[in-house]
């Protein structure tokens, strides 16, 4: 069958939202070195340094934003950020409130 392009203006818009939501928990410095990866359309990367930013500092995610990450996670082919690249079991910590 055909091959199904990966929308990245969508993956761009999630990515920025996901930016957002997180722009408390983060500092300026790594909010900007996400935001210099999603500008060079370098998704994957901007995704595995939000999630490092987010896991090394154990931020609690609401639901929504731990499924938006999962999802681009998903959409990327990208091992979702629920099994750990940096040795924890569960780095994406989900605020269950």
């Amino acid at each position: 069958g055909s091959h199904t392009m990966v929308d990245f203006a969508y993956i761009e818009r999630r990515l920025y939202e996901a930016l957002e939501a997180l722009t408390s928990a983060i500092s300026d410095d790594e909010r900007a070195e996400v935001t210099d990866f999603i500008e060079v359309s370098e998704y994957g990367l901007a995704l595995e340094t939000l999630c490092a930013i987010v896991s090394g500092k154990h931020v609690l995610l609401t639901d929504g934003v731990w499924e938006t990450l999962t999802e681009l996670a998903d959409l990327m082919g990208i091992r979702p950020p629920t099994t750990d690249t940096i040795g924890h079991s569960d780095p994406l910590r989900r605020s269950h409130d």
